[in-house]
């Protein structure tokens, strides 16, 4: 935050799986003072994704195509 000059409130799990996280290590993400926090569980965020567990999708160096294919798996047109 003092490099950035600005407040950080997000944070990442940096092992973020469902039977990772549990309900102390969301309290404490929230504690610390984030508003959000990502898994790494592999899907979209939704309108009901929990603040302090969301989704993230996994950008690897794919051509347009394999990207195009990924996102249509997720549901995205």
């Amino acid at each position: 935050e003092g490099w950035l000059q600005h407040p950080v409130n997000c944070f990442a799990y940096p092992f973020g799986g469902i039977n990772d996280i549990n309900n102390e290590a969301r309290t404490t993400v929230q504690k610390a003072g984030y508003d959000l926090a990502v898994s790494t569980e592999w899907e979209p965020v939704r309108t009901d994704s929990d603040p302090l567990f969301l989704p993230r999708l996994l950008i690897n160096n794919w051509t347009g195509d394999e990207f195009s294919q990924k996102i249509r798996f997720l549901g995205f047109q």
